[in-house]
């Protein structure tokens, strides 16, 4: 089971039946390889579909896990500075300087943000992210997978300017469990593991 908890009301919006182990293809080198083509390639296109990059590009990694790739990223790509920033609900984790992007932000007009999964909308973090962080700047947020509804996919960014969706992966759908957490017989009967995030 994969529980999310939506930051502003404290509810459970997203419960699954599924869950993609991002740690473990991140740890292991023959995966971890693959997955940094894919973002070298979709930086690439964007780079081509915008006759290179309007200004000054920042590449940001949004969780751990994503460090991970954006590191690699930085080696690829050394003409774009990188930084980090831990998830939100994560935060508590983090000590204060690894909250800061460290970076003068007005100096970039484009960020490339990269995520490793985005199952329903950008509602919540991300989109929070987006607008505390790099509101007014040209954005391209790249996740790894999207496990949504093919329908669902070009809301992803509605109602941010300037901004566009891409996915690496989109066809590993995650099912989506409509029960409430008190009436799951699962958990009732105590057969689940939960991972909460």
């Amino acid at each position: 089971f994969h529980w999310n908890t939506d930051e502003t009301t404290g509810e459970s919006d997203f419960k699954s039946l599924g869950y993609i182990d991002i740690n473990y293809l991140v740890s292991h080198i023959e995966s971890l390889e693959i997955i940094t083509q894919l973002f070298s390639g979709k930086i690439n296109d964007i780079k081509k579909k915008n006759q290179e990059m309007p200004g000054k590009t920042l590449v940001v990694s949004i969780g751990m896990e994503c460090n991970v790739i954006g590191a690699r990223l930085s080696v690829l790509f050394p003409e774009f500075d990188f930084s980090y920033i831990p998830r939100k609900r994560k935060a508590g984790d983090h000590n204060d300087i690894e909250q800061k992007i460290g970076l003068e932000i007005d100096r970039y007009d484009t960020i490339i943000l990269i995520k490793d999964v985005i199952v329903k909308t950008s509602k919540g973090e991300t989109e929070e992210i987006i607008r505390d962080l790099f509101y007014g700047k040209n954005i391209h947020l790249i996740s790894l997978f999207y496990c949504g509804s093919p329908d669902k996919k070009k809301d992803i960014l509605k109602g941010i300017d300037n901004a566009q969706f891409h996915s690496l992966i989109d066809d590993i759908k995650i099912s989506i469990c409509g029960m409430s957490e008190s009436n799951c017989p699962i958990i009732k009967n105590k057969l689940q593991t939960i991972y909460r995030c």
